[in-house]
């Protein structure tokens, strides 16, 4: 969705690279992120968004899919920390931009997703994630 949903949808009108899905349950998107060959994360450039740490681009990092992400915050230094992908300012064009130049350098790409794979080894998911619990528990009994 999102409020630019129609004005894209129309703008593609005719494309036979892009599918419009409208909403699709979690497990469903995650099985797509998985087929595709890179993942596209484009938040605005938003003071609230850059307070906010969504779960896409871990999720894109755990099936392995290089990342093209806006340079919004915490989103971007996750991509950043793992050599996930690229990051770009906040605009169509420079979206677009990556777009094509992760498609025809394979090189590129290739190194992208080894820095993926070397990434995910190296993290414990558990570990970060009990010590992200343990810090809302704190937060908790401090309210």
């Amino acid at each position: 969705g999102g409020s630019d949903y129609e004005k894209i949808k129309d703008l593609a009108k005719g494309s036979k690279n892009i599918q419009f899905m409208g909403y699709t349950e979690h497990g469903k998107a995650i099985s797509y992120m998985k087929g595709s060959d890179l993942i596209v994360i484009p938040f605005r450039d938003d003071p609230i968004l850059r307070g906010t740490l969504s779960m896409k681009p871990f999720e894109s990092i755990a099936c392995g899919k290089p990342i093209i992400i806006t340079n919004t915050g915490q989103h971007a230094d996750i991509v950043k920390n793992f050599g996930a992908g690229l990051v770009v300012d906040a605009n169509e064009e420079k979206i677009a931009e990556a777009i094509i130049r992760l498609m025809k350098n394979k090189n590129e790409y290739r190194s992208i997703k080894r820095a993926i794979k070397k990434g995910k080894n190296e993290v414990d998911f558990r570990r970060t994630r009990d010590i992200f619990y343990k810090k809302i528990s704190l937060l908790k009994d401090d309210g």
